[in-house]
C-alpha cells in the first residue's frame, strides 16, 4: 500500500486548561498506520503529552519537533504514533501553565513504514503573505505535508492537496504525492503575518495494494 492520507480533526480549548481531549478523529484499520498530532499555542505552556486511544491501550506519542513565530508569541508541537490503534479515539493531550488560547490537531496517515514513518523535518518561521515550507529529498512514492499556522488567525487557505483550514485559528494542513529534491507547500494569509510552519517526508511502506482511503469512507464504511 503506498502511503496516503486518511483523516484529520481540529478543536480549540475552551477557558484557561492544561489539558484538552481531541474526540473526533476515526483512524481507519487498513494498517502501516501514522499519526501527527499538533498543539498550537498563543501563551506559553511547558512539558506538552499526547497519548491516543487514552483510556484503553494509551499509546503515548513522541515529541518530534517545536518551533515558535517571530517575536515567539505562538508556539506549535508536532507529535508522531505508528501503528495508532484503529477507530474513534480519544487522544489526550496535556501541558503545565494554564492557556486560554490554544488549538489542536491531528492527521492520520495508511500505508507508512512503521520502522522509519518520517524524515526530513523542517520547522521554520517567516513573516509574508505566504507560509511555506520546503521539504528536501523526498523520494518517489513518499508524501510531504506540512502544518502552517499564523499567528494573527489570518490564513485563508493552504495549497497543493488541502487537509484542513481553520482560518478562524490560522491552521492549515496540506501534502503533495510529489516527490523531488525541493518539494514547496505553502498557504495564503490575509496580510502580512508572522508564520510558522512544520513540514516533513513521511516514508511509504514497501509492496502491498493501493486502497484510496477516501473512496472506501464516502463509501459509507466507517470507524
Amino acid at each position: 500500500m503506498p502511503a496516503d492520507f486518511d483523516a484529520a480533526y481540529w478543536a480549540p480549548a475552551v477557558g484557561s486548561v492544561t489539558s484538552f481531549n481531541l474526540t473526533g478523529l476515526t483512524v481507519s484499520p487498513f494498517g502501516n498506520g501514522l499519526l501527527l498530532a499538533f498543539i498550537t499555542a498563543f501563551s506559553a505552556i511547558s512539558a506538552p503529552t499526547a497519548t491516543w486511544d487514552s483510556g484503553g491501550t494509551n499509546q503515548a506519542m513522541t515529541l518530534v519537533t517545536s518551533q515558535a513565530n517571530v517575536g515567539a508569541t505562538v508556539t506549535t508541537y508536532m507529535f508522531r504514533l505508528v501503528n495508532p490503534t484503529p477507530g474513534k479515539k480519544t487522544l489526550a493531550f496535556s501541558w503545565t501553565t494554564a492557556s486560554s488560547n490554544i488549538g489542536f490537531m491531528a492527521s492520520s496517515w495508511v500505508g507508512v513504514n512503521q520502522g522509519a514513518p518520517t524524515y526530513t523535518v523542517v520547522p521554520g518561521n517567516g513573516t509574508s503573505t505566504t507560509p511555506n515550507t520546503t521539504v528536501f529529498n523526498v523520494n518517489a512514492g513518499d508524501i510531504a505535508t506540512a502544518l502552517l499556522q499564523t499567528s494573527t488567525h489570518s490564513l485563508l487557505n493552504v495549497g497543493n492537496t488541502p487537509i484542513l483550514v481553520e482560518s478562524s485559528f490560522g491552521t492549515g494542513q496540506n501534502y503533495t504525492k510529489t516527490g523531488g529534491a525541493s518539494v514547496t507547500l505553502s498557504g495564503t494569509a490575509s496580510g502580512s503575518d508572522n508564520w510558522i510552519s512544520i513540514g516533513l517526508a513521511i516514508s511509504a511502506a514497501e509492496g502491498g495494494n493501493s486502497i484510496d482511503i477516501r473512496k472506501v469512507r464516502s463509501g459509507g464504511w466507517d470507524w
